[in-house]
């Protein structure tokens, strides 16, 4: 809905598609760095904010929808985001490309792990990870070149994977991932540690509200207004 608000078109805050992406995703990861102080700071219990956060924001978008009509989103690089596909060839080399940096990022641990002279445990199973992640991206590519409608990979798709990559990379390799995992295990081992527990907690449920901004945003239609309620609903 914050996207569609942002790019209406003769308003006072028409913003391009880029920029009305960035502020709705800035919002959702506002709420979730709101809820995730109340958890960390006041101690409620997260499924009790998160239910509470849920039914508040569904509020919201119900009076909104009901005040006014009907936005068709019309700008192009929002509605590319949830209905481009690309063509064949396009995907192909998509999934080349994914492979190839994969098998780079492997066999970059591998000689790293060499040179440091640590034993390279079950080569084998290096190796299945590698087909698999090959038969998953040429086969998601052929299933969506082979497509009746809409046929060819969608853009969405690669973004998921960006993201996962992204993500995976903070967790597994840097220095805050290693906290959030420390959080998760023992949050109190990882106080002890020197680890703000807070800050963790308060900073990761920003990224999973900025995620779930993410994944809200490629809508063709947010519908208000409507002949009742949960039709409303539905629609944001």
């Amino acid at each position: 809905m914050a996207v569609a608000e942002f790019q209406l078109p003769g308003s006072s805050h028409e913003y391009p598609g880029l920029v009305a992406i960035a502020i709705a995703v800035g919002l959702c990861a506002l709420i979730g760095g709101v809820q995730g102080s109340v958890v960390a700071f006041v101690g409620v219990p997260s499924f009790v904010v998160t239910l509470a956060g849920l039914l508040i924001w569904q509020g919201v978008i119900l009076q909104v929808l009901e005040i006014k009509g009907v936005i068709v989103i019309q700008n192009n690089l929002i509605n590319n985001l949830a209905n481009y596909y690309f063509k064949a060839n396009a995907g192909w080399i998509i999934a080349a490309a994914v492979t190839g940096l994969y098998a780079i990022g492997t066999l970059g641990g591998v000689i790293g792990k060499r040179r440091a002279r640590v034993a390279i445990r079950r080569p084998l199973l290096i190796v299945a990870k590698f087909l698999g992640v090959a038969v998953a991206c040429f086969g998601t590519v052929a299933i969506s070149n082979h497509a009746s409608v809409p046929k060819g990979l969608p853009l969405a798709g690669v973004l998921v994977v960006i993201f996962l990559v992204g993500l995976t990379f903070l967790a597994k390799r840097t220095p805050f991932g290693r906290h959030v995992y420390a959080v998760g295990g023992n949050a109190e081992a990882a106080r002890r540690a020197g680890i703000n527990v807070a800050r963790i907690r308060v900073i990761v449920f920003m990224i999973s509200g900025a995620m779930a901004g993410v994944g809200g945003t490629p809508r063709r239609l947010v519908a208000r207004g409507s002949t009742s309620p949960a039709s409303a609903s539905s629609s944001s």
